[in-house]
């Protein structure tokens, strides 16, 4: 409650700036999810494979989320626009599982990651078509419990950074019609600095790295297209397709064969459909089944995962002297996730995975007027 607060008051001191005829707050959004997941481990019979219910044993991973981000119009810098993004995960990992037992119950790892986005835009009249170039940066610090050794200690052991990654990206944004469709198009270029587990989309790491570190340049593909199918009385069904692409091509020596490091195309293509209840009192529910296909082009086997998600919410909205605060309690079921990695040089091809999950959360926002 003391967070929800803090951050009411920091919505109504920043948006003080929207009656000036300087730079305005545009939006702002609070975020925080508590995250419980579960896999078959417990048992001789344990593989990763079902759903066993919320057993003890089970626990795979609480997540910890929080995220605030917003917009702001910079009127004195040109009329841009700024975005920013600041995320937290808090990680516990719980009962670690080798082979078809469990050698450590109990917590073995604690883990901190924090990611960072900002960004500065503006949208420009080519013709017929409308551009957005921006000019962007991303940063992603991985934190981990560990000792002295280096090892995982999470009752023992203090905080430390275990990786790095950094994207400073360059480009536009447009939409265009393909067969009457609209895509949404971003196209980017890209340096990218990666020091010890951090990768910024490499198939690598920076520790893999003979100075466990490594830089270079690339370049961002983003294609999406969502579409309501219908969206009237009985609810909204929906469709939605994103095909990523991350060119990445790192200067550097590969510490583990001496030879330089490959460029590479990491893929990440995602295809959803969902159904969206009508809202009764503020209340809605949704389902959604979802489909995540990944490969690093040099590296061999690819990663797909399918998982079906439900979700129970409230929204109701007020207005304030400077615009309009909207809250949003939510709880999120994921009855099935099942991730596939395939890989011709291993002896077992094909492994499959299983886990469900349980979310709750809330959200607060703020739109100025």
């Amino acid at each position: 409650m003391k967070k929800i607060l803090g951050l009411l008051a920091l919505m109504l001191a920043v948006s003080g700036v929207a009656s000036a005829d300087q730079d305005v707050l545009k939006d702002i959004k609070f975020t925080t999810e508590v995250r419980q997941s579960w896999q078959d481990k417990d048992g001789k019979d344990a593989n990763k494979i079902g759903n066993e219910g919320f057993k003890k044993d089970n626990r795979e991973r609480t997540r910890i989320r929080n995220s605030i981000s917003g917009n702001l119009a910079l009127n004195d810098e040109w009329g841009l626009n700024a975005y920013f993004d600041f995320a937290n995960n808090h990680d516990v990992l719980k009962n670690k599982f080798e082979g078809n037992s469990i050698t450590h119950k109990g917590t073995f790892s604690k883990r901190d990651n924090w990611y960072t986005t900002l960004e500065f835009s503006k949208s420009v009249k080519l013709g017929s078509l409308e551009v957005t170039p921006t000019l962007g940066w991303y940063n992603e610090t991985n934190r981990r419990k560990l000792n002295s050794a280096g090892k995982d200690d999470p009752i023992n052991g203090s905080m430390k950074t275990t990786g790095i990654a950094n994207n400073i990206y360059f480009g536009p944004s447009f939409d265009f019609k393909v067969f009457g469709k609209n895509v949404s198009t971003t196209l980017q270029a890209v340096y990218t600095d990666i020091k010890k587990g951090g990768s910024g989309d490499y198939y690598l790491s920076g520790s893999e790295f003979e100075r466990g570190r490594a830089e270079g340049w690339g370049f961002n593909a983003h294609f999406s297209h969502d579409n309501a199918i219908y969206d009237g009385a009985a609810g909204k069904f929906a469709y939605s397709i994103s095909l990523e692409h991350y060119f990445r091509d790192l200067k550097g020596k590969v510490a583990e064969t001496g030879k330089d490091a490959k460029s590479n195309v990491y893929m990440y293509y995602y295809t959803g459909l969902s159904y969206t209840t009508p809202t009764f009192k503020g209340f809605y529910g949704k389902i959604s089944l979802n489909n995540e296909w990944e490969k690093y082009t040099a590296a061999t086997g690819y990663n797909n995962t399918f998982s079906v998600m439900t979700n129970l919410g409230y929204k109701t909205s007020f207005d304030i002297p400077v615009g309009k605060v909207t809250v949003n309690p939510y709880i999120s079921y994921k009855p099935l996730e099942r991730a596939s990695e395939y890989n011709k040089h291993e002896k077992n091809k094909r492994k499959t995975t299983e886990v469900n999950e349980l979310r709750a959360g809330l959200s607060v926002s703020l739109a100025t007027k």
